[in-house]
């Protein structure tokens, strides 16, 4: 049987299977397997059909997607569009909870629907195998969205009666793969080949295993791909057979001011203080021997004309109400280059304006609600996230205006009110790029510091297909095994 092995290199997050944790990327990496969703993107960044056969819009108001015949989890539930449309109905309900969700409430009926106050939604079903999505206005980013394992199909099973995951360890698959064998080690992933076809070259046996990077560099074993996480001997690279590939820097690293509940950046002007220390001490440390791009912008491919406040200021303007630390959040126990130059500069501002701070992370089993009172708790935070290269719409509503993501503070509902003037389109799309630069410098409560991308190596047996770097997340259908 072809096999490959994926190498997950930070060892100190626990794996989950659960619907709720699937935007964790040693997570995301199973679950873009196994969960089937109406559409995904291959592996030059391009939308096309998986349990759909396809898809039209109309009018920019209705998308309209055909099911494949005969779809069924591995447990041998039906996938028919009555059984879909319930599906995303209960996500729905699920998510919105403690969450916005960005374009889904624009469908017909939605604050009607979520309230409970009716069950009619502009979600239904045409025929057996046809799924309508109606909006009460055009909108952005649902391809983007039906292709996340949040949106994809679940097995009723794999719920509890009360609606909760029933098994962190397990997912009733509807994707091309299913999980063999699951342990906190390795997980055990086989082609569910009765349901689809694979190319003759694809895997259809992955193993996907946590090991320290330096230690699968050494192992240097065929039929393998390591998802870089960290800084590694590069002596034991150049002896290895793996080569590099890389996907674009996607990855948008910044610092959070916590404008709400924090004695320190309560202020507007206390945020821009240390803004100007940081990126003073910015310019003077450089990021050496890093595959990252030092930029001041959120949106590499969007500079932004507005600049951050430069200069020097009066250490004596920052003022602080209560005696305590600076709490500092990172999420990233694993230390790495970038991670270690952000605290270098973070110690380097605090140093000069004779603060005394502290940074704190969540241990690797915390659930959601913990690392979400960490973060809103804390007074300042070290976050990434996947915000792509340009200015969307939707991008902004999910990282502004949405708990269901990074949650980056809009201290004077600002970014909240440009996107609905964008919404009832009162405004292009060229003039929210410009207006959306503008506000969150003025707001001072993010700074990007660097942008990073995916980064493998990959043994001589495998081809990625990633010759145009637009790979985030590999997807195993696609892989050539050799």
């Amino acid at each position: 049987m072809r096999g490959i092995s994926y190498i997950v290199t930070d060892t100190t997050k626990d794996f989950s299977l659960s619907i709720h944790d699937s935007d964790y990327s040693q997570n995301t990496i199973v679950m873009e397997q196994v969960v089937g969703t109406l559409l995904k993107f291959n592996h030059q960044d391009q939308a096309i059909p998986f349990l759909a056969e396809s898809w039209k819009v109309v009018d920019g108001l209705k998308w309209i997607f055909k099911l494949r015949s005969n779809l069924k989890c591995e447990n041998g539930e039906e996938i028919t569009a009555e059984s879909y449309v319930n599906n995303f109905k209960n996500i729905f309900r699920m998510l919105a909870k403690s969450n916005e969700l960005p374009t889904f409430d624009c469908l017909r009926g939605w604050d009607a629907f979520i309230t409970g106050k009716s069950s009619d939604l502009g979600l239904f079903v045409e025929d057996k195998v046809t799924i309508v999505f109606s909006f009460s206005k055009k909108v952005e980013g649902v391809e983007e969205y039906l292709s996340m394992p949040y949106f994809g199909y679940y097995a009723s099973a794999n719920f509890n009666i009360d609606g909760n995951w029933a098994n962190k360890g397990n997912v009733i698959a509807s994707g091309a793969y299913r999980v063999a064998s699951f342990s906190q080690d390795e997980i055990k992933l086989l082609a569910r080949e009765d349901m689809f076809q694979f190319k003759i070259t694809a895997p259809l046996k992955v193993l996907i295993q946590k090991k320290e990077l330096n230690q699968a560099l050494k192992d240097n074993k065929d039929h393998t791909i390591i998802a870089k996480r960290g800084e590694c001997d590069l002596r034991l690279l150049s002896k290895s057979n793996f080569t590099t590939a890389k996907g674009r820097p996607v990855i948008a690293y910044s610092l959070i001011l916590n404008p709400k509940g924090s004695r320190f950046f309560s202020t507007i002007e206390n945020r821009q203080i240390f803004i100007k220390h940081f990126l003073n001490e910015k310019s003077l440390l450089p990021l050496l021997n890093s595959d990252s791009e030092l930029s001041n912008d959120l949106f590499l491919d969007h500079p932004s004309a507005t600049s951050f406040f430069e200069g020097e200021s009066n250490q004596d303007q920052f003022s602080i109400s209560n005696e305590g630390p600076l709490i500092i959040y990172s999420p990233y126990p694993t230390e790495n280059k970038e991670c270690s130059y952000i605290k270098e500069l973070i110690c380097r501002v605090c140093h000069k304006l004779n603060i005394q701070y502290e940074f704190t992370n969540a241990p690797s089993d915390s659930s959601k609600d913990v690392i979400k009172k960490l973060t809103k708790e804390c007074d300042l935070r070290i976050s990434g996230v996947h915000a792509g290269t340009k200015i969307d719409y939707f991008i902004v509503k999910m990282i502004f205006c949405s708990d269901l993501g990074v949650s980056y503070p809009d201290p004077y509902n600002k970014l909240g009110s440009l996107t609905k003037l964008y919404e009832e389109g009162k405004i292009d799309l060229a003039d929210f790029q410009q207006q959306f630069n503008r506000i969150y410098r003025e707001d001072s409560a993010v700074l990007p510091v660097l942008h990073s991308g995916p980064i493998w190596f990959v043994s001589k047996e495998i081809n990625l297909n990633n010759d145009n770097g637009r790979i985030y997340t590999p997807r195993f259908d696609l892989i050539e095994v050799k």
